[in-house]
This record gives structure tokens, sequence and C-alpha cells, in this order.
């Protein structure tokens, strides 16, 4: 019943550093297509009119220096294009701003499209049926202009802005329940476009200038304004399919919790695990037979597994107070609980298919949960038994040898960075790495050694916020374990800092359906 934002830091100017739908390439994607706009306008319709100063702008003047309504064909490009427009030029988020005015406008036109409305004064069936299908022609281009201008909301005029522009939230906020609200877009929407979604609409939910610390006032704009935010971000967790919400849900938090500009990241991490509650609800609710049984425990459990590292690379470090992990490991536990309640051992099974670190955090967060429920936890409770040891080791020297192989054989570049996080991997779980080297030619052994130890200090100091994320040694030790099995051909053209998580999880969800 009650709104999620229950603690509420400010956005602030700058973007928090984040693995996805970066605010940096959201801006630099509007200002190209803006570019693009300008340029296809001036063959028909002359330039955009500059934005006058507020000093000299009036409603009627504004109304008249905007172009015409152009062929049903351009209504949904340029809608896009003219609320594009809002974010990248629009110097203040006055009403009586003119891009103000024309992105309003675009949103508003949206809006009737989506909900069918043909009540209003602007278009007629056929233009609202004509933008239906233009916008389920893009949909991801869709929600991402729309998310961008409820980022515009909250984040022009700085953290210290004495209002905020309450119709255009209001409008924005609409429009994009609308969207959620219609399963068929949904279910094609991308797991990027709605992490950016769940990301920017949560921050928005937390906003102090809404008042949703102290509580707001049913009857207050802020109020009904905070009321249609905490719905939205409901509905955008639950209305995609479970596999895409929680895939997504798992990420958020790993970004949350490991990027350095995210404001008052705790309070974020917990929204985000109070929208993993109701998706889990929801799907006991309205899956009672099979709860769970259509995810692709693949893909799931390798993202969960990277929110555990990262966490565990957090407690290491000594960073915060711990408060930054509360959630993070609530949503991680009750995750592992409910697959092994609606999946049984199928999630041991896939686990050792899948070559996660022996004894790593995923395999210690399985024997938790089973124990807890009473479980078999299938490891030996008192080390292992006589014979196990020996083919133990020859497994970790056989794995060894196979990294080494590959590491030799890999051309320089790409293809040789990637050899050479499998192997810091395995040191970092195996205290005896060089005794494992031993049969190697000294010359070689000591080339290895090295490479290894400077791989590895690089990684350690790698905390500026020029480096990504994705640059750290788990991720790219899971682009290696997510190309396995997969036809060369098939994958993306590799690159220094590998690809993201996103790209080889999409692939393999894609090769096993």
């Amino acid at each position: 019943g009650g709104t999620f934002g229950s603690a509420s830091p400010r956005v602030g100017n700058g973007a928090p550093q984040q693995l996805f739908s970066s605010s940096a390439a959201a801006t630099g994607k509007l200002k190209s297509r803006l570019q693009r706009f300008r340029e296809e306008n001036q063959a028909t319709e002359g330039s955009i009119p500059p934005s006058p100063s507020l000093s000299s702008s009036t409603t009627h003047g504004i109304h008249q220096a905007l172009p015409p309504t152009q062929n049903n064909s351009d209504l949904y490009m340029n809608s896009l294009n003219d609320i594009r427009g809002m974010i990248a030029e629009a110097d203040t988020t006055l009403a009586t701003n003119v891009w103000i005015v024309k992105g309003s406008k675009a949103i508003r036109m949206l809006s009737w499209a989506l909900k069918k409305d043909a009540s209003n004064s602007s278009l007629n069936a056929t233009q609202l049926e004509m933008l239906r299908q233009q916008i389920a022609s893009n949909l991801d281009e869709c929600v991402e202009t729309l998310t961008s201008s409820l980022k515009l909301c909250f984040e022009h005029g700085g953290e210290n802005a004495a209002t905020l522009p309450y119709p255009l939230i209001k409008e924005t906020v609409d429009a994009l329940t609308y969207f959620f609200r219609n399963l068929d877009y949904v279910s094609s929407l991308s797991q990027d476009t709605l992490e950016y979604a769940l990301r920017e609409t949560v921050h928005a939910l937390l906003d102090d200038r809404l008042g949703a610390a102290n509580g707001v006032k049913a009857d207050t704009i802020g109020g009904t304004v905070v009321r249609a935010i905490n719905k939205l971000a409901m509905r955008e967790a639950t209305a995609p399919s479970r596999e895409t919400s929680l895939s997504a849900l798992i990420l958020l938090q790993q970004s949350t919790i490991s990027s350095i500009g995210v404001s008052q990241p705790a309070k974020v991490s917990r929204v985000f695990t109070k929208l993993f509650n109701k998706v889990m609800k929801d799907e006991h609710e309205k899956n009672k037979t099979n709860p769970l049984g259509d995810v692709k425990l693949d893909s799931l459990l390798y993202s969960l597994d990277w929110l555990l590292q990262t966490m565990e690379e957090i407690r290491s470090s000594n960073a915060g107070d711990g408060e930054i992990l509360v959630s993070s490991l609530e949503m991680s536990k009750r995750l592992m609980t409910e697959l092994v309640k609606c999946r049984g051992a199928s999630v041991r099974e896939c686990l050792e298919q899948l070559e996660l670190p022996e004894c790593g955090p995923m395999e210690k967060l399985l024997v938790d949960c089973e124990q807890e429920m009473g479980l078999p936890t299938h490891l030996p409770q008192n080390g292992p038994r006589v014979g196990q040891h020996n083919s133990h080791v020859e497994n970790k020297g056989t794995h060894l040898a196979g990294l080494v192989n590959h590491f030799a054989e890999a051309e320089e570049g790409p293809d040789r960075q990637v050899a050479l996080v499998a192997l810091c991997n395995f040191k970092r779980s195996n205290i005896d790495f060089e005794a494992h080297l031993s049969h190697l030619s000294p010359h070689f052994r000591q080339h290895i050694l090295d490479a290894v130890g400077k791989a590895s200090k690089e990684n350690s100091t790698e905390a500026g916020p020029e480096h990504a994320a994705g640059d750290s040694l788990n991720e790219r030790m899971k682009n290696l374990q997510l190309g396995v099995g997969q036809n060369k051909a098939d994958q993306h053209p590799p690159v220094n800092q590998a690809a993201s998580l996103r790209a080889r999880l999409e692939a393999l969800r894609h090769s096993t359906s």
C-alpha cells in the first residue's frame, strides 16, 4: 500500500557511474538524434526556432513559433524528436519555455495513443492507431526517450532547485504507466531498457523535493506525484517476464552497491529489494501451480553470482559500514530460497554445469538455504573423503593446464587479455598457484607469473570514475565463462574491456531458447 520511498537522497547533477544505460551515453545519443532532426527539418519546414529568453517569452508567441503538424507517417518520429529536443536544449523547466511546450505536447500525444484516448481534440482514430503501430516498431526507443524526460524533470537546474515541473512529471509518468499496462509492448522490451527505466524511476521516487522522506499529504500535488511514481515503479517491475525483471533487479543491485556515484546507495538498494519482493509476491499469486517454472536458471544464476562476488569484494575492502549490503543480502537469499523451493534439484544441477568457483559465494548461499530448509546439502561435512583430495588436485591441475594452453595460443590483444583474466581468477582461489606451474619451462613460467601479477595489480588499483565496473576481473571472468561452448562466429567481436555481461547473457538466452 505505501510508497517505496521511505528515505530520499537528492538527485545531483552528476550522473551515477553505472554499468548500463549510462546518463552520459543517453545524452550523447539524444544530441546526435537532435542534430539529425534539425537537418531533416531544414529540408521540410525550416530549422527549429531558437529558445527565446524568459523575459521575452509569452505563451502566445511560443505557439506561433511552433512548426505545423506533420504528416501521419511523421507523427511518431516528430514526437520523439520534440521530446529529445526538450531534453537536450531546454535551459529551464518552466512551462513557458519553447522546448518544454514542444516536449510536453509530444508526450501528451504518445499518452493518447498508448491509452487509445479518442476523446482528445488533436488526433483522430486513424492517427492514434498509426502512432500505436509506430510505437510497437521500436519499443525501447519510446521508453528510453520518456525515461530521459523523467530524468530531466529531476536533474535540470541542480539539486537545489526550489520547485519541480510537476505538470511535466505527471505527463511523463502517465505515458510510461500506459506503456507498461500494455503487456504486448512490455513482453518485447529489452532488459537493458527496463533497467534504465527502473533506475531512473527509483531515483525520482527518492528525490527529497517530493517530500517522500517525511511523508506527503494525499491532497498535495507532491503526494499525487509520489503515488504515481510509486505505482509506475511497481508496474515496471512486475509487468515484464519474470526472468527479465528478476535479472534486471539483480543487476541494478550490483551496479548500485558497486558504483561510486550513486547518492545514498543503501536506500536505493532497499527500494530495489522491495520491488523484488513485490515481483515474487506477484509471481506466487498469478502462477500458483508452477512459480518460477518458466525462468531460465543459467543466466539468472550467473547474474546472482556476479552480485554475490561484488558483495564479497565490498566486504573484503571494508568499504562502507555494511549497511549497503543488507538489502542485497536479503534479495540474494530470498531468490536462492525461492529457486530451491520452486525448482528443486535442478538449481544445483545447473550450478554444476556453470562451473562456478568451488566453495564460492554461490555454493555457500545454496548450502545455507538448503540447511535452513532442512534439505541435504550435498557437501561432505567433515572434509573430503580418502581419494577425493588427490582427485581434486588433479582436476585443478587439468583445469590450469587448459587455461595456460589457452593463454599460450591466444593472439595478442583481446583474446590474450581474456585468457589472462582466467589465470588471474584461478590464482585468486589457489594459494599454490606457482606450484601448479612447476612443469613449465622457467622462462614461460616467469612470463605467466609476471603477466598475472601485473594484471592483478592493475585491477586492484582501478578505482577512479573513468574506469567502468565492467573492467573488473569478475566481469571479465564471466565473459569468458559465458563464451564457453558458443560458436566463435556467433560471438560479438571482442574489445579490450571485453563485451558486457549483458550482451553475453542475452546471447546465452537465445542459444538455449
